[in-house]
């Protein structure tokens, strides 16, 4: 399926993010079931991509530098727990990032909280959210002034290259990438070379080494791990349409072979 480059603001400085897929669309829940020529696959995404390209951009490795949890802060009285300040918090980030000032910020938790049907959330104020949010600059003092100023935009730039790389390598030797963004799907048994393109495309675009990344599905030798988070037997029956396609590439592999 073919992917379009979306730039913004008619500028390639801005976006040009990889859209169109319908893997992108699926729940993540469904993604660790997606099978690459009837083989099951690893997804692995990049920690903290945002944050960290927002670092670099001031000539520090975020990777090397920063201790701890880059979204946990004290939990204020109107919210039940760490773990839902933390939840809370990462969103917040992630909007103040893409956000012109702290009331677009704040506006867009609230919309995004509402479609998820969060009641609570939905229905913070916004000095409720200024208390989470001024928590998080005093938490990143080296990138406060730049959270909701519009950075998002230019981010988004560097993670496109960063993909672009990715696809580029993988498709020099003939191996099939899916790209989310900053998260790529890839077979089981090509986790460690993705491993390897993820940790080579950030040093490309940013000059930095140590990137972190997370891993979930499979990878080898690991399959028990894997059956454990999947989806119920039920929900992984191969579609009539699937068999189709599954026999019409093996006969193409077949005749290429014997070609």
């Amino acid at each position: 399926q073919k992917v379009n480059r979306v730039f913004n603001r008619s500028s390639f400085d801005h976006g040009g993010r990889f859209y169109g897929p319908w893997w992108q669309a699926c729940p993540k829940a469904w993604r660790r079931e997606i099978f690459i020529n009837d083989a099951p696959t690893i997804e692995q995404d990049y920690s903290s991509l945002h944050i960290a390209l927002l670092y670099s951009t001031k000539g520090i490795n975020y990777f090397e530098t920063y201790e701890g949890d880059a979204y946990q802060v004290a939990t204020p009285d109107f919210l039940e727990s760490a773990v839902q300040t933390r939840k809370y918090a990462k969103l917040l980030l992630l909007m103040a990032i893409n956000s012109k000032g702290d009331s677009e910020t704040f506006a867009a938790f609230r919309s995004n909280r509402n479609e998820s049907s969060d009641p609570l959330a939905s229905s913070l104020t916004n000095a409720q959210l200024a208390i989470i949010l001024n928590a998080l600059r005093e938490k990143h003092p080296l990138i406060a002034n730049d959270l909701a100023t519009d950075a998002g935009i230019k981010l988004m730039n560097k993670d496109s290259k960063i993909t672009e790389h990715v696809i580029k390598r993988f498709t020099a030797l003939n191996i099939p990438v899916l790209t989310i963004h900053d998260s790529y799907i890839v077979n089981f048994g090509n986790d460690e070379l993705l491993d390897q393109v993820l940790t080579e495309a950030y040093e490309v675009v940013t000059g930095q080494t140590s990137v972190k990344s997370t891993i979930t599905g499979v990878i080898m030798d690991d399959e028990a791990t894997w059956l454990t988070q999947r989806l119920p037997e039920s929900a992984m029956v191969r579609s009539e349409g699937y068999k189709g396609r599954m026999i019409e590439w093996l006969v193409r592999e077949n005749d290429l072979s014997n070609a």
